[in-house]
């Protein structure tokens, strides 16, 4: 099935730079190549990959199993499970790489992502032909943003992003998948519901299972089955993501953090902190302070532009 665009192409690179990790993105091209050093070194398996094929076709390996990509259509997987990919000259799509560890990605965005691929829920949705045309739209919003210069454009693409789950969620042609059924299903969605309203005071998988009445062997079993990740570091892991939001909106320092998220250690938490982030809190408190000085420095040199006597450059001569 293929449609026609009532939308304008954009005339934008085939891979758009990461907004600070969080996202990467390139277009469906014949040429199409996804280097594996750079998913494992800046996202190992916190995150989820996404192809959207608006027309065209082909194929990729999905875990050394050949899927064949179909035209109007949203693949979601887990982890960097997509690759090799065979596209032809016509293919019009995206593929992402969206980091669910970064701070950028909202709970309801990881909340959808939770309940469809940990939970057994559909990781391909068909599409209405009228609908594939308003996500491409949406994508390419995504792709544009990505690497803007706009002061707001991380609400932008956190925007974006949401509005693409509401079509996923609202007007995609799947099959109905019983997850409220599923044993599995809901034990999943259980445990994350729980460590939304207690990851600041449990910390341990024996917590959550005697709440879910269930032995601790049996939870973390369910949770790597359908996650392929412990059920201790997704703990850690929603820690770690308010911890990098309290840095984001305030001056709070690793100590007050510390204690407000109920680590009384704040060398364990240090330590938790750099193993499951990657980094240590310094280095990324200094990464945010980095882009908060980019912003400013570009807000200033936008004024400037607008100044008499100064180049500026039209707007209408740069693709929307």
């Amino acid at each position: 099935m293929t449609a026609s665009l009532k939308y304008p192409h954009f005339q934008t690179p085939s891979f758009q730079a990461p907004l600070m990790n969080a996202i990467y993105m390139w277009r469906l091209q014949p040429d199409l190549d996804i280097q594996k050093e750079l998913v494992a070194t800046y996202l190992g398996r916190n995150c989820v990959s996404i192809i959207f094929v608006m027309s065209g076709g082909g194929r990729c390996q999905q875990r050394n199993q050949v899927l064949q990509l179909e035209a109007c259509t949203v693949y979601v997987g887990f982890g960097a499970c997509f690759h090799d990919f065979e596209l032809p000259q016509e293919s019009i799509g995206h593929f992402l790489l969206i980091n669910l560890q970064h701070s950028l990605i909202s709970f309801d965005i990881l909340t959808f992502f939770y309940e469809t691929l940990f939970a057994g829920g559909p990781q391909r949705f068909n599409l209405a032909p009228d609908i594939a045309e308003e996500i491409y739209w949406v994508m390419t919003r995504i792709q544009n943003d990505i690497t803007s210069k706009d002061q707001f454009r991380l609400d932008l693409v956190q925007k974006y992003l949401s509005i693409f789950l509401v079509y996923l969620r609202s007007h995609s042609q799947r099959e109905k998948v019983a997850i409220s059924m599923s044993r599995r299903g809901m034990l999943v969605r259980s445990f994350f519901s729980l460590l939304e309203e207690n990851f600041k005071v449990a910390k341990t998988v024996d917590y959550y299972a005697g709440k879910l009445c269930v032995s601790a062997k049996h939870l973390s079993n369910v949770i790597k089955t359908a996650s392929g990740i412990p059920t201790s570091y997704h703990i850690n892991q929603r820690i770690v993501l308010e911890a990098k939001r309290m840095a984001q909106a305030s001056d709070a320092c690793l100590k007050e953090i510390a204690y407000h998220l109920g680590y009384e250690d704040v060398s364990a938490f240090s330590k938790m902190f750099k193993r499951v982030s990657g980094e240590t809190f310094s280095d990324y408190r200094g990464s945010l302070e980095m882009e908060l000085s980019n912003i400013t420095t570009k807000r200033r040199s936008g004024n400037n532009d607008n100044n008499p006597g100064s180049i500026a450059v039209s707007r209408s001569s740069v693709p929307n």
